[in-house]
């Protein structure tokens, strides 16, 4: 038996046919993880975006009544207020404008959520500086306390006025402020809401990609190009046994060959090496090789035949000592109705007791005629030959048998 290698299997060819497809990797242009609102809030935050731009319309509005109000009087800190309150009312109107022209080109999605953090705080940090000057210069300009510099060459009338103008356009901006203020204070606690969640889809999302290409990759042999067709490598297989010599030629008789004897007849034992035991076992049971005491033993002949060895009486095959049944009684019914039950025919002798007989008494010689005639008696009981006899040379003795 030859033995049988394993082969590694060839790599794909391109002169094949088929070319299978690379992996693919996940698209950069994947933007699912920068949406980190749902759409109630959209339209909540859209809201909330309009609502600033008007609240930022109407204190960028008052900041300039206020400047306005305050030209007659120099010495009041009108331009203040107005400086700290303009900033905050313009980015009010720009920044939620630039959102919603945002959403509507990105669809459904803004400006980054950390540029809203960075932005709405200034607005609501901004404004509540504002709200709280505004407040206070308020509460000093309503008492018609005057600075030491005030301007007197105006009359009383026209000077009470339009100082009551001043104040009242000053108390209208420090109350559009509060709402500026809280209005961009949501937006600024929803924009980090939003940042965080945009960071943690981010990490997510290179997780993914970084672990769909680990995956893509490994779906290739070692030591295999992308774009041929995977295949196992397959491990060695262990060498086969060397098969030992040949066993020893066998005659036609005898399944293995026949052992020594010493002089006594029995078979001299043979020393078991490596060179005479074959590692091929025989399909065929083992049978014990006879001795020479049973193979001098007198041999079974077959049931059909009866022989004689020389002048001897017939010789019958052995077997087993077994007393026969009994043969059932021989009913006979006669002429006047009566059945009378007839022993039966006693059984003849059995052949071993026959044999034992034999052995006991005497040997008598007797003729070839004498010996027809006795054969001829015991045959009857058996059967009737189906031949004349027979005779073959056996060992130099003229054997004789019939055939029933």
């Amino acid at each position: 038996m030859t033995n049988m290698q394993y082969q590694q299997p060839a790599p794909y060819q391109a002169s094949q046919g088929f070319v299978p497809l690379a992996p693919v990797a996940p698209s950069n242009k994947d933007v699912s993880h920068k949406i980190v609102s749902g759409r109630k809030w959209f339209f909540a935050k859209a809201g909330l975006e309009g609502l600033s731009i008007i609240t930022g319309i109407v204190v960028s509005g008052i900041s300039g009544g206020v400047i306005a109000a305050q030209a007659p009087y120099p010495t009041v800190n009108g331009y203040f207020d107005a400086a700290l309150s303009f900033p905050p009312g313009i980015l009010a109107i720009l920044w939620p404008a630039a959102e919603l022209v945002t959403l509507a080109v990105r669809r459904n999605r803004g400006i980054h959520p950390g540029a809203h953090v960075g932005i709405h705080l200034i607005i609501w940090l901004a404004g509540t500086a504002a709200g709280g000057l505004v407040a206070s210069e308020y509460s000093l300009d309503s008492l018609f306390t005057y600075w030491w510099l005030s301007d007197f060459s105006l009359p009383v009338a026209e000077k009470t006025k339009g100082y009551a103008h001043y104040l009242t356009m000053e108390l209208a901006l420090c109350i559009c402020l509060w709402p500026l203020v809280v209005v961009n204070m949501i937006l600024f606690v929803r924009a980090c809401i939003e940042c965080h969640r945009r960071n943690m889809r981010r990490a997510m999302h290179r997780a993914n990609k970084k672990a769909m290409l680990i995956a893509a990759q490994s779906a290739w042999a070692p030591g295999q190009a992308p774009g041929q067709v995977p295949y196992q490598m397959a491990a060695p297989a262990a060498p086969a046994p060397v098969p030992g010599p040949p066993p020893p030629p066998m005659n036609a008789y005898q399944q293995y060959p026949m052992a020594e004897l010493d002089k006594t007849g029995t078979p001299k034992p043979q020393a078991s090496t490596v060179s005479n035991v074959s590692p091929v076992q025989s399909p065929f049971p083992s049978q014990p090789q006879p001795t020479a005491a049973e193979l001098a033993q007198p041999q079974p002949h077959p049931p059909h035949l009866i022989h004689e060895i020389g002048g001897g009486a017939a010789q019958y095959p052995e077997m087993p000592a077994t007393s026969p049944a009994p043969a059932p009684p021989r009913v006979e019914m006669p002429a006047d109705g009566h059945h009378v039950e007839v022993p039966a025919v006693p059984t003849p002798e059995h052949h071993h007791q026959q044999q034992q007989r034999q052995h006991t008494e005497p040997y008598t010689p007797v003729t070839e005629t004498q010996q027809v005639a006795q054969d001829g008696d015991a045959e009857s009981a058996r059967g009737q030959r189906s031949g004349p006899p027979q005779y073959v040379m056996m060992g130099g003795t003229k054997v004789r048998y019939y055939e029933f």
